[in-house]
């Protein structure tokens, strides 16, 4: 299953200001160095708010990049991934490309000010301490992530060697999207329409809405539970009430109120019937 960064809902909010916060005091630092004033003298100056708007923007994108590269290469690491292999995706994603950007992003401030950044003292001072900036950055959400991930492993039913058949068993969910996960249990079907898949579940009468392919969906959840039963739809052996066989495809009852009935395509059918003999409802 995909692993389930923070950035969403409530929690994205509050890491939102974090960051926003953290672009405000990088660009306060970066432009107090050297300069001869005091932190209080700075802010009453005029110069000096003039210069901060466009070096807080240069600094809340990059912080964001950087965040939004972590956030990917940990949504798409495998569980058994190695800290080599991460690692080296840090660096090669996050600290790299977002150094280069970090002179672009420069170089356009500058240019619309009518200076050359590489006539500028940006080069010598500014772009070494930004770079820092941007590997403690990545160096945090690598061992954020990964302390999350450490978390989750540890402290999931599954880690515990006694309890590891029955969560298999009983406890598995399948993640709507990053900040929500179902009981598989409480699944009725699967039905795929337009761009998204509709997620029905026994205890909501709207259905929940997912951006996973049929294909995705199939290689994550339980095929005891579930099966393929046409081109748009998965559905829960558990939701099926009647099953009425007829001579190339079988038609479904199923606990739904918008669509009562199914039909199992042609090609899905001689599957799906012995599939259907060999797993009862409480599976």
């Amino acid at each position: 299953m995909t692993n389930k960064p923070v950035g969403n809902g409530k929690h994205g909010l509050y890491h939102f200001f974090i960051r926003f916060f953290v672009a405000a005091i990088a660009t306060h630092i970066v432009l107090a160095y050297g300069e001869p004033y005091s932190h209080l003298e700075l802010l009453v100056q005029r110069e000096y708010w003039e210069a901060f708007w466009g070096s807080f923007l240069i600094a809340f994108l990059l912080i964001e990049v950087v965040y939004r590269i972590s956030s990917l290469i940990e949504s798409r690491m495998p569980k058994d991934h190695t800290i080599f292999r991460y690692s080296v995706l840090q660096v090669a994603f996050g600290i790299m490309p977002v150094s280069f950007l970090a002179f672009v992003f420069a170089a356009i401030y500058f240019a619309l000010r009518g200076r050359y950044i590489l006539e500028e003292a940006y080069i010598r001072y500014d772009f070494p301490y930004i770079v820092s900036l941007i590997v403690i950055l990545n160096l945090v959400y690598f061992f954020y992530f990964n302390f999350i991930r450490w978390t989750k492993v540890h402290h999931s039913p599954a880690a515990n060697p006694e309890q590891a058949i029955e969560y298999a068993d009983t406890e598995r969910y399948f993640e709507i999207s990053r900040d929500l996960k179902v009981p598989e249990n409480d699944i009725l079907y699967f039905l795929h329409s337009g761009n998204c898949t509709k997620v029905f579940l026994a205890d909501l009468e709207s259905p929940l809405i997912c951006y996973h392919s049929l294909s995705k969906i199939e290689k994550k959840i339980s095929s005891t539970r579930f099966f393929r039963i046409n081109r748009t739809t998965i559905i829960s052996r558990a939701a099926i009430l009647e099953k009425r066989d007829h001579d190339r495809r079988s038609q479904l009852t199923i606990r739904s109120k918008s669509t009562p009935t199914v039909l199992v395509s042609q090609l899905h059918t001689p599957a799906f019937r012995k599939w259907f003999a060999n797993h009862d409802p409480e599976v």
